[in-house]
């Protein structure tokens, strides 16, 4: 699966810790959280990252107050295979390279 530079930036640092939105936003640009963002929903569907939440003052209507609820995003095992199989490209790209220098 081919994956642009910023969905692997924010694959990379979904794999050290789990995220707010509002840091993912920082990371991919994503200004209006209102409208779904393509990189996101691309990521979701995959099942390559998860979110939940947290928190939230209860409105009585079964819903929770506007801005109380905490989003927060999580890398799956699926998404973790795909950071660890750059790392490993990445590797075996310099590993070959410097094989070749060596006369």
């Amino acid at each position: 699966m081919l994956i642009d530079k910023i969905s692997m930036d924010l694959l990379k640092a979904l794999y050290k810790k789990d995220l707010p939105e509002s840091e993912v936003c920082k990371l991919i640009g994503w200004e209006d959280t209102t409208q779904p963002d393509e990189r996101m929903r691309l990521l979701l569907k995959e099942k390559l990252i998860s979110t939940r939440t947290e928190g939230g003052v209860p409105d009585g209507a079964g819903g929770y107050e506007e801005g109380t609820v905490k989003r927060i995003y999580h890398i799956r095992p699926e998404g973790r295979a795909i950071v660890e199989q750059e790392r490993n490209n990445t590797v075996d790209k310099w590993l070959d390279r410097a094989s070749n220098l060596i006369p």
